[in-house]
């Protein structure tokens, strides 16, 4: 799967929990992940259809993504069960 990296907003790949910025100083901000008890996590039948979406979304915005997937990796047909 083609995921945002780690700092992204739903960067995650286990779980489906926002992330969120947090501004340390003026000029320097970290990403984190605010703990939840209720955790949505992420399952391998939902990527092929944030992905489909994604492409969709792509012919519109270049930049586009649903959850942070992008679209499917050619590993993700090789690799039966990634997450």
């Amino acid at each position: 799967m083609c995921l945002k990296q780690w700092n992204g907003y739903f960067g995650c790949c286990k779980c489906m929990i926002s992330g969120e910025r947090f501004a340390i100083n003026p000029r320097t901000s970290i990403h984190v992940y605010p703990y939840s008890p209720d955790v949505e996590l992420r399952v391998n039948t939902d990527l092929p259809v944030f992905a489909a979406q994604a492409v969709i979304n792509r012919r519109y915005d270049p930049d586009a993504e649903v959850y942070e997937v992008k679209t499917l990796s050619r590993l993700y047909f090789m690799v039966p069960n990634l997450i």
